[in-house]
């Protein structure tokens, strides 16, 4: 139930017309946001803050999840794993109120989001070079 609410506001906030590449891209962008600020504010002792940037997170996390699709890559399966230990790392994180939890799914997170985004650039510039007419010389 609560991936579907994620799914809907992301569709009722326009997502719904963004290509799924971009989507992932922008979920990415997001994710990173969210444990950036989550991380600042443990630093500060801001428990509120903490909790809600974690919870938003861990629904991102989720989203990425259950729009994975298992059959369509070999790689597939060991990303979904790694989704669900990011959920469980920051689950941890927010109950313990402990900073490493956060920092070591960011670092990975980062990654992930600069592979991604590399991706999505690479398909863009693909496209775009196969609508553009042959350079004649």
């Amino acid at each position: 139930m609560a991936n579907e609410n994620v799914r809907n506001r992301y569709v009722n906030d326009g997502a719904g017309v963004v290509p799924p590449p971009r989507l992932l891209v922008m979920l990415y962008d997001r994710l990173v946001l969210d444990l950036e600020q989550a991380d600042g504010a443990m630093e500060k002792n801001d428990i509120a803050t903490v909790n809600d940037k974690l919870l938003h997170a861990q629904s991102i996390i989720l989203e990425l999840h259950s729009a994975l699709d298992l059959s369509a890559w070999d790689g597939a399966d060991g990303l979904a794993q790694l989704y669900i230990w990011w959920n469980n790392e920051l689950m941890q994180a927010n109950i313990n109120k402990e900073a490493k939890g956060i920092r070591t799914c960011l670092r990975m997170v980062r990654q992930l989001q600069s592979a991604w985004h590399t991706a999505y650039e690479d398909v863009l510039s693909a496209q775009h070079e196969a609508r553009s007419p042959a350079a004649t010389v």
